[in-house]
């Protein structure tokens, strides 16, 4: 069975939860084009469908077969109990929810801990799994405590505690390097637009910044001198353009600012732009609460004969789709550079190479 949210985020790759179970079954493998609505059926028989199908290319060539993998006995597969969450997106007073309504998780303290202005600690109870399916942030004030809550759990329960990485986590990896002084204060009317954003939706970086200096002069674009546009490149607007336009975050860094109030217990009004920059800046430090979500999660989870993921297995950007346009992920490690893959035709074994 696949479960979970299929389909494209913001125009990345990373952009679904999935859950591939598998069940036992001996429906023959179909094309792509043809996909059962209401089946079970088992994964060797998934996997062959999928790649043999119209999506079949040089990726995937070779696996039509389906990958070497047996299912865990149905004794070990009733005890395995898994809570399942995805996409909390800063959506703070959503997890409190969703804790409150699941059973093998609950908050130590009793009462209602959604406008809590810290990461009230978590107890994971025995025999049950953990799983995060990615997407800690970026629509919602909440993202400082839902990572600092994850990253708890983790700590805690290291060994049934999942966290997988999203396309929101993966693309603050770019503020270690795109956020520096020297980065900012190269910015200039040829830097370019991100090339993965659709190109109707582009806008080049100079061009935002031109609009934000013409507003505050309140004088038209064509009237601006280069000095007039750079007094306005810094910090704070560089993470607004990139939040806006090429990480699908729109908003977020007002929802910081909103965070940091109740956090601090302070107005909103009182918490400065510089503020809201030195908490990403923290974040992404040693010990801060990105890093550490990051160095605890993985690209992808097998438990018992589910596979976690956060990004498409089935997709239609990636660099080789072959002639119908399709490619299949399973199985396909990349390379460094991601410009060349390597095929695991086993599939635990794809999987810890891919979290390598």
């Amino acid at each position: 069975k696949v479960a979970g949210s299929v389909g494209r985020a913001n125009g990345l790759n990373l952009g679904v939860s999935l859950a591939v179970k598998t069940t036992s079954s001996s429906e023959a493998a179909r094309t792509l084009r043809h996909i059962p609505e209401e089946e079970s059926w088992g994964l060797r028989n998934f996997l062959p469908w999928l790649c043999c199908g119209s999506g079949r290319n040089n990726l995937s060539q070779g696996m039509s077969d389906g990958l070497a993998w047996e299912p865990e006995k149905e004794s070990s597969k009733a005890q395995l109990k898994v809570i399942y969450v995805t996409d909390v997106e800063g959506n703070w007073v959503y997890f409190c929810n969703f804790v409150d309504l699941s059973h093998g998780i609950r908050f130590r303290e009793s009462g209602d801990h959604r406008q809590a202005r810290h990461a009230p600690e978590l107890i994971l109870e025995d025999g049950y799994h953990f799983v995060f399916g990615g997407d800690t942030c970026d629509k919602g004030p909440g993202t400082l405590r839902c990572l600092r809550a994850f990253v708890q759990l983790k700590r805690d329960y290291p060994d049934r505690v999942h966290l997988l990485l999203g396309n929101r986590e993966c693309n603050k990896i770019r503020f270690t390097s795109e956020f520096t002084v020297e980065e900012v204060a190269a910015i200039s009317p040829n830097s370019p637009a991100a090339y993965w954003v659709p190109e109707k939706n582009r806008e080049r970086p100079w061009n935002y910044f031109r609009k934000i200096a013409a507003k505050a002069k309140g004088v038209d674009v064509a009237d601006l001198r280069e000095d007039d546009i750079r007094a306005h490149i810094n910090k704070a607007t560089v993470l607004r353009y990139h939040l806006k336009h090429d990480m699908g975050g729109d908003g977020e860094f007002e929802f910081r600012r909103k965070e940091l109030a109740h956090l601090w217990d302070r107005s909103e009004t009182t918490i400065s732009d510089e503020e809201v920059v030195k908490s990403y800046e923290d974040s992404l430090a040693p010990g801060g609460e990105m890093r550490e979500y990051l160095k605890m999660s993985q690209l992808a989870s097998l438990l018992g004969d589910t596979l976690f993921v956060h990004g498409q297995l089935i997709g239609n950007q990636f660099f080789e789709c072959g002639k119908d346009g399709v490619a299949w992920a399973v199985g396909v490690v990349p390379e460094l550079g991601c410009f060349t893959s390597r095929k695991v035709d086993d599939l635990r074994n794809w999987v810890m190479e891919l979290n390598k």
